[in-house]
């Protein structure tokens, strides 16, 4: 019936007035309706209602070219007049709306990456931009709407009850994180243009500006990423005085000092700190590092040896070896499904996240890839579905194309003789684990295909290290408030925590080096540097050389201005520099790729205090 409507709509032009007086297009509103409210009442049927219409082809189309036939945009003008204008903000344009939205969340949960970016099933990459460009600005507007208007009902709540704003919403996460894990929109496709200015609503959150705080929570993507960054340290720097002024109270009674010997690192950061509270972790902690003599190593903590306390706690714990954690085939890490077997292993994962969570709060940058399917539980969006089946691919590419065979495969599943269980290796010894309630004994079958597929998915990606991620999250959340993840995609977060992944910018550098010892911008030994980095070093070699002095090779998200300590060279002894005759290309390789004994003075560095010497 629907589909014989569309034709007929189609021949002629859909117009504004046609919206609210077209019978037919009426008739057409009403059958969507049906199907909205079907879709709001049976709940434990909705998925099996969206699935059945969406196997109607022309039915997705059909209302794309609908809304398409409104006006630009999607018709964003017409359909924002009539919210605005209608008391109730209903009009059965909306029901259709929202049933296309379903439709639309349903398909973009499941199609996976062949049906969606080379098939292009349903509805082209093309349409699918137009349709994220349309949702991020009326989303947008509908929050500047209601917040705008003069009412006793508080707007964050009318919104929190607003089907249209929730359906709409919900689609535009979906679809931007779809996105965010490969990309089928330009990269300013998401930004809005009246909030491109970071400054102005950088003041409107420091007014505490209601709407400004609701559009970072529920859109945080109109923002550049550096700009959040921004707002983000903004939020730390507020929460760090706070905290301050909270413990000036208890200053005698705060311990921030400890000891940790290297022969026992991360015993002894476990000891001391499992047990600290939030204001703790959150204020400065001081670390003095005994050596292998027991004695304690010479200098001052002013947030380089704390950086690498740090840095060597990460590199241990995250290590396989140690058996907390395991690497996927693209040499990402997420906690081993084995990890339950060391004593302690929660508690561990807990320290663990907070060690995390204080690199983020101070800005030190770790020079580790967590796998995006771990990462995503330290975002704590609500009422978003995402595909563990995509998520599938980093973690076991062999099961998710056989997954995807099953998927597409014409023939009877129930001759494949699967049940709802899992054979895995422990140890040398294979173990059976059923992914739902006995199983093992529960056969596969067409109608239930798509099911399966996603339990196992959920299985592998989740249900076996749901305890592990849970103390972590926690731990990580201890010092990163779940607001202040929440601003960012799964991409964007392993950025906070790794640091620009793009070339050194030897500009940026030059512009915000230290010179100590006699050493200037136009010294000779200097200009010999800074040739040698730009002509002579490849990509892979500057990258090594900024592991060298500051133990990482990415550089901090805003730059080298934001490297704390500065980026320091000092000259140690000045008649060195003066010596001709010397290969300042193979000295500076040297210094990353040493492989021989040598006599010659060459540079050394300590990475603590991001210094060349």
């Amino acid at each position: 019936i629907i589909r014989a409507k569309f034709e007929k709509l189609f021949h002629s032009k859909t117009t504004t007035d046609k919206l609210t007086t077209d019978e037919l297009t009426q008739s057409i509103c009403r059958i969507t309706t049906f199907y909205q409210k079907l879709i709001q009442i049976l709940m434990e049927l909705r998925l099996q209602i969206l699935c059945a219409l969406s196997l109607q082809d022309s039915l997705i189309s059909s209302l794309w070219q609908f809304l398409n036939n409104i006006g630009p945009t999607c018709g964003l003008k017409e359909l924002l007049k009539i919210y605005e204008t209608n008391k109730e903000n209903y009009h059965p344009i909306f029901d259709l709306l929202q049933l296309f939205c379903n439709l639309c969340s349903y398909l973009a949960t499941v199609l996976d990456e062949e049906e969606m970016y080379k098939e292009q099933k349903y509805l082209t990459l093309e349409s699918w931009s137009q349709l994220c460009l349309f949702l991020n600005q009326f989303v947008y507007r509908l929050i500047r709407i209601e917040f705008e208007r003069t009412t006793t009902t508080s707007p964050k709540l009318k919104l929190e009850n607003n089907q249209l704003y929730k359906t709409l919403h919900q689609l535009l996460i979906l679809l931007h994180e779809r996105n965010s894990r490969k990309s089928f929109t330009p990269d300013s496709h998401w930004l809005i243009r009246e909030v491109k200015s970071s400054s102005s609503f950088m003041a409107d959150l420091e007014r505490d500006d209601s709407c400004a705080f609701y559009l970072l929570e529920q859109i945080p993507h109109i923002l550049t990423f550096k700009d959040r960054v921004k707002i983000l340290q903004m939020f730390i720097e507020h929460d760090k005085e706070k905290e301050c002024n909270e413990v000036s109270s208890l200053r005698h009674h705060l311990r921030n000092y400890y000891e940790i010997h290297r022969t026992n690192l991360f015993g002894d950061a476990f000891q001391a700190l499992r047990n600290a509270s939030s204001t703790v972790w959150k204020n400065t902690i001081r670390i003095s590092f005994i050596n292998q003599q027991g004695l304690a190593e010479a200098g001052i903590d002013q947030n380089g040896i704390f950086k690498e306390f740090i840095q060597e706690v990460t590199r241990q714990t995250f290590d396989p070896a140690f058996n907390l954690f395991k690497v996927t085939e693209n040499r990402t890490l997420y906690p081993s499904p084995i990890s339950d077997r060391t004593e302690n292993y929660l508690h561990l994962f807990n320290f663990i996240g907070k060690i995390l969570g204080k690199a983020v709060y101070e800005q030190i940058v770790l020079d580790i890839e967590l796998a995006p399917f771990f990462l995503r539980h330290l975002i704590s969006r609500k009422n978003v579905n995402y595909s563990c089946f995509d998520d599938l691919m980093f973690l076991d590419r062999d099961l998710y194309n056989n997954l995807n065979f099953i998927k597409h495969y014409d023939g009877d599943v129930s001759s494949l003789t699967l049940t709802y269980s899992i054979d895995e290796d422990v140890l040398g010894e294979v173990v059976t684990y059923d992914i739902i309630p006995c199983g093992r004994h529960i056969n596969v079958t067409n109608d239930d295909k798509i099911v399966y597929i996603h339990r196992m998915s959920v299985y592998r990606t989740y249900t076996r290290i749901k305890n592990q991620i849970k103390m972590f999250t926690e731990g990580f959340k201890t010092l990163m408030k779940p607001e202040w993840v929440n601003m960012f995609s799964v991409p964007e977060l392993q950025q906070l925590i790794s640091g620009e992944s793009s070339d050194v910018d030897l500009e940026d550098l030059k512009s915000n080096v230290v010179y100590q010892g006699g050493y200037h911008r136009t010294h000779p030994v200097i200009k010999w540097l800074w040739q040698t980095l730009e002509q002579d070093f490849s990509r892979e070699e500057r990258a090594l050389f900024l592991r060298f002095v500051t133990s990482s090779s990415r550089a901090p998200l805003l730059g080298f201005r934001s490297l704390n300590p500065p980026f320091t060279i000092r000259c140690l002894e000045s008649s060195e520099h003066e010596e001709e005759g010397d290969s300042l290309g193979r000295i500076f390789r040297n210094m990353v790729t040493i492989n021989r004994t040598s006599s010659e003075r060459l540079p050394s560095s300590s990475t603590c205090f991001n210094l060349l010497k």
